[in-house]
């Protein structure tokens, strides 16, 4: 019997192959097991003396029987009945039929061409095997052929896996070939996954991380003992990571307490993490509560995804009852991300409410946040309402960025609506930034109103920057109109940045027209720049064009960043190659770079193999900067290895490089324990750096009791750099009692910067507060350094009051200093508004006239 439904691991496994940057397929669906029913009647059913694929007999006569019948029944809207008259009516083709009948429904818009064409190539892969096969890797031969390859080598693998194997490996076209070998070891996975396992351990790096979440999530499911036994013994990264996802996957929605059992058996660290993901996941979709319970339980509040799921999951049913808890956990990040998850989902259902206990919530960048989501969520249902209360906010980012929100869907109906309210409420870079997003959304319906309107803005980078982005929208259905709007509205930097927009996209469909139009440039970075993009995106499917690209055209620096631009991702399919070419190259710039990203691509998937391969390297500055790179996930992974290789590497570079790193990942998970170890390691600058991050991530969490260590260091650079980072992390959830602990310190420069980071946090999210707080302080050095900070972060949305906190400082150079400097600014941004200031402020004539002289961007 046919059977067409989809095994929900299958679904999970296709998409974290997506998400990983692997192959699917477009139109991806459920495959079917083809068998060949009794023809239908009128239709030939022998295949004796079958032609093959284009041979002259392979149209004949068949072109009017088919396509009448064919038309209809991928036109079928039922499904089922669908299916049934597709089974029969292919099963009685003969294959001298199959490559016009191909045709005829890739000619076909409906979605059951691609039922149809699967069925298609397994009758043909049924009949010819390597036939089917050849056809479908005839490249640009069908806009079906990624789904003819995935389809003739998933059909094949099953009557002669061997066969199919081969034939996939030796296939020329990188894509090509890791679209083949996933749709093999996706099939092998089902069939047997030990000798899956194996077959696909030697497979490319880009396939073989979809095909071992395949055979896991398949093996799981027969043997879920043997399965994590093996799963465990694959080296510590991304791969192990990856299967002990699939079995989780594999566990989940069937019995939750026995998934819970398998997580508690896990090593403690990163896979252990995994499976309480998906245990809250899991528990989510039913018992949000419970989930909630379970990340506190298990200490996994940091855990954003964990946090979201719950969130988004709670908010749907009780989004009171879901607003309380996320006010209740322990870290400012996860109160923010859940409060905001909550808010947009509230927002859907009742806005009302959702504004009410978002305005209830005391000042924050939790509150703001929530609050920009609630109003974006009634944009939609009571656009006025959202325009009132976008209004009413405070000056500042959170304003400006509710406005650009509220611009960008007034576009879609009214542009010169959203123009208008644009131009009546945001001044100077908010102004520009929503101005570019009305400019965007009108792009897509109307490209030339668009135009005129970014035409009509006065010169500046900001103007560049809205046609920078109308290209490269343009671009992507008409190339040939983007090149002519460049040239015409721009020149000089603002025409080069967007000429390397549209060349993107040109080089997605014609390379070579790509390169001749860059060559056609003048020399210089911005020309670089675009070659450097353009090897980019051709190293994906042949990196030896690439290199005779970046040889051809590019020298010195550009060549570079050319070679590190291609080098992760030719690691990422073909590594061994990629080093090979890495070791090749000379000392000096382009080694480093490119070594530094084929090893970091090299460890996401072989961990152990890329550490062998930096133990061996020279103490040089490519070793430092690969160390450098690859240091934080090493740690995540292993922290043990980490931090034992760290500690045995000598004075110098790489290892107050890598301590620093490794001591900010063990942080994440136990701050006690990575300042223990820092300790251990005796002084030097490595330990001040890898202290003061320590702190850091741990204010993140609990400044609290982050702040309380830190009152404890002794003075010094160290305890410097730890006031300076608590400051600034407390203050992203409670800048008041933020302030409270610094006012107790000393009037001297800690102090002062403590403030400043204080402030400069507070200032974007309620300024009045802000505000309210600095009228209160005594008069002082530190109190100077608050009001500079304080005047810099509110110049863009309050440019007036930011100038009277300036004229409030205690020397007359220092009010003089902060007064140009402000005035400077704003002359950029808007000087028409600012110029009046200028003429009427205490400063010297010959300093009025260099402001004035200010060219706006």
């Amino acid at each position: 019997m046919k059977t067409w439904a989809t095994p929900l691991l299958l679904v999970l496994g296709l998409i974290v192959g997506f998400a990983a940057g692997y192959f699917v397929p477009k139109g991806a669906h459920a495959r079917h097991t083809w068998t060949p029913p009794a023809p239908p009647v009128g239709v030939n059913q022998s295949t004796s003396g079958a032609s093959a694929p284009g041979s002259n007999s392979a149209n004949a006569g068949t072109k009017s029987a088919l396509s009448p019948d064919l038309s209809s029944l991928v036109n079928e809207p039922n499904h089922l009945n669908r299916i049934r008259g597709l089974l029969a009516y292919v099963g009685a083709l003969e294959i001298g039929a199959i490559p016009a009948a191909i045709k005829q429904v890739e000619d076909s818009p409906a979605d059951g061409s691609y039922d149809a064409l699967e069925f298609l190539m397994d009758r043909w892969v049924s009949l010819d095997a390597p036939g089917a096969v050849a056809a479908a890797e005839l490249p640009g031969s069908s806009r079906f052929h990624n789904e003819m390859l995935t389809d003739a080598f998933g059909a094949w693998v099953e009557s002669d896996p061997d066969a199919a194997l081969a034939q996939a490996q030796q296939i020329p076209n990188i894509v090509d070939r890791n679209a083949a070998l996933n749709a093999v070891t996706a099939k092998l996975a089902q069939m047997d996954p030990a000798q899956a396992l194996t077959i696909a351990q030697a497979l490319p790096v880009q396939a073989k991380q979809f095909a071992t979440f395949q055979v896991y999530s398949n093996w799981a499911k027969t043997d879920l003992g043997q399965a994590t036994q093996s799963a465990l013994q694959l080296p510590a990264g991304q791969q192990r990571n990856g299967a002990i996802q699939a079995i989780a996957g594999s566990l989940a929605g069937k019995d939750n307490a026995a998934l819970k059992n398998w997580v508690s058996q896990l090593p403690a660290g990163p896979l252990q993490k995994i499976g309480q993901s998906t245990v809250a996941g899991d528990l989510a979709q039913n018992d949000p509560r419970a989930a909630a319970d379970y990340v506190i339980q298990t200490g996994s509040q940091q855990d954003m995804g964990m946090i979201n799921n719950i969130a988004t999951q709670w908010a749907q049913n009780d989004p009171k009852a879901a607003m309380d808890w996320a006010q209740k956990l322990a870290g400012p990040q996860a109160r923010m991300f859940a409060a905001q998850s909550i808010a947009a989902q509230w927002a859907q259902r009742d806005p009302q409410a959702a504004l009410a206990a978002v305005q209830a919530m005391p000042p924050s960048q939790t509150r703001s946040g929530a609050l920009q989501n609630v109003i974006n969520g009634l944009v939609q249902s009571d656009p006025d309402t959202a325009r009132n209360l976008a209004a009413s906010l405070p000056p500042g980012q959170d304003r400006n960025n509710v406005f650009s929100n509220l611009a960008s869907q007034l576009a879609q109906t009214d542009p010169q609506g959203a123009i208008d309210m644009v131009n009546k409420n945001l001044t100077g870079q908010g102004r520009i930034n929503a101005m570019q997003n009305v400019i965007s959304n009108l792009a897509q319906n109307d490209p030339d109103a668009a135009q005129s309107i970014a035409a009509s803005l006065p010169p500046g980078q900001d103007r560049n920057n809205i046609f920078s982005n109308l290209a490269w929208q343009m671009a992507q259905t008409n190339p040939q109109g983007a090149l002519d709007m460049v040239n015409k509205n721009l020149s000089g930097q603002g025409r080069m940045n967007a000429m390397q927009n549209v060349l993107n996209n040109i080089a997605q469909s014609d390379p070579q027209a790509a390169e001749n139009i860059a060559a056609s440039l003048p020399a210089g970075q911005e020309r670089n720049n675009i070659f450097v993009n353009l090897s980019s995106q051709l190293v994906q499917s042949n990196p030896q064009a690439a290199l005779d690209l970046i040889d051809k055209n590019l020298n010195g620096q550009g060549r570079s960043n050319a070679l590190q631009n291609i080098a992760s991702t030719w690691a990422q399919n073909d590594p061994a190659a990629a080093m090979a070419y890495g070791q090749s190259l000379p000392a000096g710039q382009a080694r480093t770079g490119f070594l530094r990203g084929a090893v970091f691509q090299w460890f996401q998937n072989d961990p152990q193999a890329a550490i062998d391969f930096i133990k061996q390297m020279p103490d040089d500055a490519a070793k430092t900067q690969v160390l450098q790179n690859i240091s934080g996930t090493w740690a995540q992974n292993d922290s043990a290895s980490a931090s034992a290789y760290a500690a045995s590497l000598p004075p110098g570079e790489a290892r107050n490089q890598m301590i620093n790193n490794v001591a900010s990942q063990m942080a994440q998970q136990d701050p006690q324990q990575a300042l223990d170890w820092v300790n251990h390691l005796g002084d030097g600058d490595s330990k001040i750096q890898a202290i003061g991050n320590i702190v850091n991530q741990w204010a993140n969490t609990d400044p609290d009791a982050a702040s309380k260590y830190v009152a404890g260091m002794p003075d010094g650079d160290q305890k410097n750099i730890a006031v300076s980072s608590v400051a600034f992390q407390w203050a992203q959830s409670d800048p008041a009692s933020a302030a409270q602990w610094v006012a107790g310190m000393p009037d001297n420069d800690q102090k002062g910067s403590a403030y400043s980071n204080i402030v400069r946090t507070w200032a974007q999210n309620d300024p009045n507060a802000a505000s309210g707080w600095l009228g209160q302080l005594p008069a002082g050095k530190s109190r100077d350094e608050a009001v500079r900070s304080f005047s810099n972060t509110i110049l863009e949305s309050d440019p007036e009051d930011a100038l009277k906190w300036a004229d409030s400082l205690g020397t007359d150079q220092d009010r003089a200093n902060l007064t140009q400097d402000l005035l400077q600014r704003w002359m950029r941004t808007d000087p028409s508004a600012a110029t009046p200031y200028v003429q009427n402020s205490s400063l010297t004539d010959q300093q009025k006239n260099q402001i004035l002289q200010t060219k706006p961007q």
